[in-house]
């Protein structure tokens, strides 16, 4: 079995439908704050509402001549003056090529634009507790768990717990 090229990329208005499919799917959709009636108008206004805080790669690979989105991840510096070191982070992979190491560059990736030309100090994410797969990608890439915030989020039609996790980087820490 051949290795999948993938191409870490800015994203694009063109990958409003990849990502709309990758965010309604069985097993992707249930750990994102979605709904299930999420359009695809709805993530090309996602993407033409980004600012210069908002630094978002997708994961493109190529079957057949055909280039598709197989993963998205994010970081969103905050607004606030005195949070303008810190960022928020969200990540997805289709659930076709997960555990194929896309996560890994996604995260890779980000991380060299937060340390290397944003300098941020603190980015942090939540996760839900179940999703074990995602907490030891990010614990890979530094972040800690900072703790558990009670009936954060509803998923499968019941109130759920999500797990704050951030990483803290520079010096004085």
């Amino acid at each position: 079995m051949s290795k999948t090229i993938v191409i870490i990329r800015p994203i694009a208005l063109k990958d409003s439908a990849d990502i709309n499919i990758m965010r309604r799917q069985p097993g992707v959709f249930e750990n994102l704050m979605a709904v299930p009636s999420e359009t695809i108008k709805s993530n090309e206004d996602f993407i033409n509402r980004q600012t210069t805080d908002d630094h978002l790669l997708v994961a493109e690979t190529s079957e057949h001549g055909i280039a598709h989105v197989v993963g998205m991840a994010g970081i969103h510096v905050k607004q606030q003056p005195r949070q303008r070191h810190c960022a928020e982070l969200g990540i997805m992979v289709h659930r076709d090529y997960w555990r194929q190491g896309i996560g890994g560059l996604l995260m890779h990736s980000l991380m060299d634009i937060a340390d290397n030309w944003l300098m941020l100090k603190r980015i942090e994410l939540s996760v839900y507790p179940d999703n074990q797969a995602a907490i030891k990608l990010y614990e890979k890439f530094g972040f800690v768990n900072e703790g558990l915030m009670k009936y954060a989020g509803i998923r499968h039609g019941a109130y759920a717990d999500i797990v704050l996790m951030a990483r803290y980087k520079g010096s004085g820490i």
